[in-house]
């Protein structure tokens, strides 16, 4: 499942004439923030726990293994990085050996957040008595409201945001298919 905004058309369009041979649900909706887009993809996902990256994340196929079989139970399970080239990285605060995340937001930790989780079902049962303005808000509240979050340290992570970006990935994994 992949969120667009309603002035990406463009982007829909060239999405279902270049089928990734993948079964691909498409949601078109302008959302006000990335909390809501999270939401509403958490939401049509069903029952289940589910990975979700919310940005242009490149990384290692084990990577994603490595999240979605992160063992021991959690609601949610943080992919985080050392690789950090964010603006504004949201930094979480965990233990290495047990998974346990302490903390998410600054001042904590030396790694940040990849974008992207695994998350179960039950974090999207219920509407939030909130409103959030982002998903790093939500993030924070959650785990400051109880519920099992852990993390699990990634390789590389690159969020490609410009042209740089998908060139600093692309000689990253040249390199490591060289080195194979």
């Amino acid at each position: 499942m992949v969120i667009f905004n309603e002035s990406e058309e463009d982007c829909v369009r060239w999405v279902r004439r270049n089928p990734s041979g993948l079964e691909l649900e498409i949601i078109v909706k302008s959302t006000k923030s990335s909390f809501e887009s999270f939401w509403r993809v958490g939401r049509a996902l069903g029952p289940g726990d589910h990975l979700i990256s919310t940005v242009d994340a490149l990384c290692a196929p084990e990577d994603l293994k490595k999240v979605l079989e992160e063992p021991g139970p959690a609601d949610l399970v943080l992919g985080l990085t050392r690789r950090v080239e964010d603006e504004k990285p949201l930094w979480v605060e965990w233990d290495a050996v047990t998974g346990a995340v302490s903390r998410i937001g600054p001042p904590a930790g030396r790694e940040a957040t990849a974008g992207i989780y695994r998350v179960s079902d039950s974090l999207f049962r219920e509407a939030p008595a909130e409103e959030f303005p982002s998903l790093r808000a939500w993030l924070k509240r959650t785990a400051e409201a109880g519920a099992k979050v852990r993390g699990v340290l990634l390789g590389d992570v690159f969020d490609v945001d410009d042209p740089s970006d998908l060139k600093a990935a692309e000689d990253f994994f040249r390199r490591a298919k060289t080195s194979s």
